[in-house]
This record gives C-alpha cells, structure tokens and sequence, in this order.
C-alpha cells in the first residue's frame, strides 16, 4: 500500500510538472512577437514557478494520493490514512491487512493526466496565435526596410556635441555693477540679479536642454539656433546641473554648479560716543554736538536722527519725537555730525532725552 501511494503521489508531481510545462508554453508563444529574446527567458522561468506553485509542484502530495485513492478505489473504506499512522494498534493493524488483501486484485488507477485537458488546450490557441499573428501583420519586408532605413537615416545623422558654456550676470540696476560674464558656472550674485545660462553644442536638431535643480526641479532651455538659454532671478543659494537628450538618449551631463547668493547689506552706524547715558546740568550748554560714521556696501540713500523728549512722570508722562534730517544723500561712506539745540526743544529740568540714529540704503525695493 506505501508503494501505491508512493506511485499516486508521483503520478501527481509528474502531472503538475506537465501543467507548468504546458502553462510556460502558452506564456512562451503569446510574448514570442512582443518581447526580447532575455524578456522571454525571465517571463516563462517566472510563468514555470508560477504555475508550479499553483499546481503544488513542490508539495507533499501524499494526502491528496490517498484522497484519489478513496475516489478511485472500491471497498478502501477510507482508510488508507492508516498507511501514514507510526505505530497502529491492533485493530488498525487487521485493518490494513485486510486492505492490503482487497487492494492486490486492483488496477493502480492513472492520475497522471488529471485536469491536463485545460492546459493542452490553452497551449493550442497559444500556438495557433504564434502562426497567426505575422499573418495579420503587415509585409515582414516592407517592416523591415522601413526600420533599416530609420537606422541608416539616424546614423546619417551626426551626434550633437557639446561646445561650450557661459553665464552673464546683470545686478540690480540700484547697484549700478556692470554686467559680467563668466565660463566659470560655480558663481556668486547678489539676491535680485538677473542670470542667463548659455549652452552652445554642435548640432541642435532634435537636441533638448534641461537644467536640474538640486531638489530634482527640471527646466526647459530655450533653443535660439545652436544656443540653449536659460533666465532666472537670484533668490536663494543651491546647486544645478546640466542635461542634453538627443532623441531621447542622454548624451550631454555637466557636473554639479554652486549658485552662492549674496544677500545686500543694511547701512552700518557707529555712533562716537558709547555712552548710553548721561546727565545734563543747567550750567551746561544748551547744545549737544554727536556724530556718527555711516556706511553701506553701496549707497545710503537718506540718514536722520530720531530724537523724543518726555516730560512729566508716571501717568502724566509726555512723549514728543522730532525726525531731524541728515546731509549728504547717496553716499558710500560718511561720518556725519549734527549738533541738538536743547534750548530750541525747550529742554527743561526732569526731562529726557533719546534719540537713535537711522539709516536707508538704496536696495530697492
């Protein structure tokens, strides 16, 4: 009895063997005109595995030998799983000799072809569409000249090489900085220039430009015959490259370019005097000279004081501010001075004065 489950369970592992022969087959013929020689060698391995895992290929198949048995068989009184039991008792034992003696005068029962119809038959429509589909094709000729002579007209064709690259700045016009040009692409500019990127190659048909930022971000250059243009305003710092397709094949990447962004700087003050406090007596003079020394990295439009007298105390306090004005204008560096007649700001005793310098710059805006 262990040699006819042994035999059933062959019967079985060699029919899911035929299945996933048969089931790779079909797979084979339907991708044969769509897919490579190496696309078709991976498709059918995965198909194999596949319908091996689903036949149970590379599973015990005892248990379902001694289900076929059952089936199959006469007088088995379901109970061929004794065959598996270790160590049956007595009663089991009889049980099986009395099933040895039964099954001796019966045929061993052929599975090996179970449930293979459906398969033979998907393999013939697979193989009848192999045969049948050039046929509704057009001409395998009038196809193949058409693709030799696309090859020949792309080979014809001369590969775009790259020739050179350049990048004009033009600052803010309050900078009054004359435009520069550079071949070096790592650059630093000031927030608010202008910048246009310039590519030059050696044929341009069908030649597509893209400038790539650093988070992935791609743009478009414009194509001006064998130039590619690019225009931005600086914003921020970061980093770009350069890529050139040719009929959709890369054939141009620069490196990796640093764009340094220079912010513009607020007017410097430095005051003379560090005191930041002190106590004018009625014997002193009734006039106060201060000075400062302003400067900016490139004009001060307008500088002025800001002074505010209060007088009173608690919730009787009075504010009153005076924005005095300070000369030249629009200038580079300068130490300016001015003297605060208290007499004319009816300064009066137990009054205080403050005052602060302030400056603009010609950023605009």
């Amino acid at each position: 009895m262990k040699k006819l489950l042994q035999n059933i369970s062959f019967q079985l592992h060699c029919s899911a063997f035929l299945k996933s022969v048969l089931g790779t087959g079909a797979v084979f013929f339907v991708l044969w005109h769509f897919a490579s020689f190496l696309w078709l060698i991976i498709f059918s391995v995965f198909a194999f595995f596949l319908f091996a895992i689903l036949n149970g290929l590379f599973k015990n198949q005892r248990k379902k030998a001694i289900s076929l048995l059952h089936k199959r068989l006469n007088n088995t009184e379901f109970s061929l799983d004794l065959v598996e039991k270790q160590n049956p008792n007595i009663a089991e034992q009889l049980q099986l000799e009395r099933l040895a003696q039964q099954l001796k005068s019966q045929k061993i029962p052929v599975v090996f072809y179970q449930n293979t119809g459906i398969y033979f038959l998907i393999t013939l429509l697979a193989m009848i569409f192999y045969f049948l589909y050039p046929k509704c094709q057009p001409s395998k000729n009038t196809f193949l000249t058409k693709l030799s002579n696309q090859k020949s007209a792309i080979r014809s064709q001369k590969l775009p090489v790259f020739v050179s690259s350049q990048i004009n700045i033009s600052s803010p016009v309050y900078t009054n900085l004359p435009k520069k040009s550079s071949t070096d692409l790592n650059i630093s500019a000031l927030i608010g220039s202008v910048l246009t990127w310039q590519l030059k190659f050696d044929g341009s048909q069908n030649l597509r430009v893209l400038m790539i930022t650093q988070n992935g971000k791609s743009l478009n250059l414009k194509q001006k015959g064998n130039i590619f243009e690019h225009q931005d305003q600086v914003l921020a710092s970061g980093l770009y490259a350069f890529k050139a397709f040719w009929k959709d094949s890369l054939i141009y990447q620069s490196d990796y370019y640093r764009l340094d962004a220079i912010p513009d700087l607020a007017p410097k003050i430095e005051p003379t005097s560090k005191e930041l406090y002190q106590i004018h007596q009625l014997k002193d003079s009734k006039t106060i000279q201060i000075s400062a020394k302003i400067s900016d990295d490139f004009l001060v439009s307008q500088a002025f004081i800001v002074a505010t007298l209060a007088r009173g105390s608690g919730e009787n306090v009075k504010f009153r501010e005076m924005k005095i004005p300070l000369s030249p204008s629009n200038f580079k560096e300068a130490n300016l001075s001015k003297t605060l007649d208290l007499k004319s700001m009816n300064f009066a005793p137990s009054d205080e004065l403050y005052y602060y310098w302030a400056a603009f710059d010609n950023k605009t805006p």
